[in-house]
């Protein structure tokens, strides 16, 4: 009896061996960089960047392919030199830093007081929405919701946006059904409140301060900086911030996006 017991224990003890061998080979190696970028990563939103299985793919994928580092726009500057550290890549300097800009002034007629969902897709499915202007920014936070860095709240009908908060990943600016959200640079010198193409009668008939595409700033622009393609396009390579264009024009659609210069140049003669 002891003897066949003992049979039993090294034969058990062979099979244990042999398993423990056996799973030191097959096991599958785990790269501790994915973990590591995984940290980094935003968590939020996470395939927004377009990459199927969001951020634990893309953590894998990197791996396998840093130069997919510039792909999500939801990775901040600090984190993608840190995530190249642990890739062992540089990261080069980030592009100019861009910024979810409202081109609206709040101020279309109202054609009728809506009901139902409230969302910005709802609304504007719905014979048009209910504002007079087409282009006009309905107010009812989808881009709000679609943030996932709590940058955008409403206040009086239009969205604010937190610059501190901002990643710039533009998602607010996907989620507006009528195109009234663009990302510009930060430092875009003079920024356009309206966002409607149409002609000067029908905005003014819409909206109580629309552009009217009168031309008045692209003729009062010292250097030529203004081109209206149909709405006014500011050349930021010509433009000196002088603030003629926001002074002059009659429906207050233009507005300083960085602080002018401390001297206005006179204006060419001729």
């Amino acid at each position: 009896m002891i003897e066949e017991m003992g049979i039993m224990g090294i034969v058990g003890a062979s099979f244990a061996i042999m398993l423990v061998v056996a799973a030191r080979k097959m096991a599958v190696k785990i790269d501790e960089r994915i973990e590591k970028i995984r940290e980094k990563l935003p968590g939020a939103s996470c395939g927004a960047c377009g990459l199927k299985g969001g951020c634990d793919a893309l953590a894998e994928e990197l791996v396998k392919d840093p130069s997919l580092l510039g792909k999500c726009r939801l990775v901040g500057p600090e984190e993608k030199r840190e995530i190249g550290k642990i890739l062992g890549i540089e990261v080069k300097e980030e592009e100019e830093k861009k910024l979810p800009r409202v081109r609206c002034t709040g101020e279309s007629k109202i054609l009728f007081e809506a009901a139902g969902e409230r969302t910005c897709s709802a609304f504007s499915d719905l014979a048009g929405g209910p504002l007079a202007c087409p282009y006009g920014c309905l107010g009812m936070g989808d881009c709000v919701r679609a943030c996932p860095f709590d940058a955008l709240r409403i206040e009086n009908g239009l969205p604010v946006v937190d610059e501190e908060r901002c990643r710039g990943c533009g998602l607010c600016e996907q989620a507006c059904p009528r195109g009234v959200i663009k990302l510009l640079p930060k430092e875009t010198k003079v920024l356009l409140l309206c966002n409607s193409p149409a002609s000067g009668k029908e905005v003014n008939a819409s909206c109580a301060s629309g552009c009217i595409k009168c031309r008045i700033c692209e003729k009062s622009c010292p250097v030529q900086a203004i081109k209206l393609d149909p709405l006014p396009i500011i050349d930021s390579s010509l433009c000196n911030v002088c603030g003629t264009c926001v002074e002059k024009c009659p429906r207050k659609v233009l507005k300083l996006g960085v602080a002018p210069l401390a001297s206005t140049p006179p204006m060419p003669s001729g």
